[in-house]
């Protein structure tokens, strides 16, 4: 594995384990986001 792919996998773990403290949802930001524009839009 490439040093650049360690590097994205580490920190998508640290946004995935920092997520979980806020929301309960394991997941990463762009994940996160992507959910909470759905519910938003569904709120519309």
């Amino acid at each position: 594995m490439s040093v650049y792919a360690e590097g994205l996998m580490r920190k998508a773990h640290k946004e995935m384990k920092d997520n979980y403290k806020l929301t309960s949802f394991y997941e990463t930001n762009a994940e996160r986001v992507k959910r909470e524009s759905k519910i938003k839009q569904k709120d519309k």
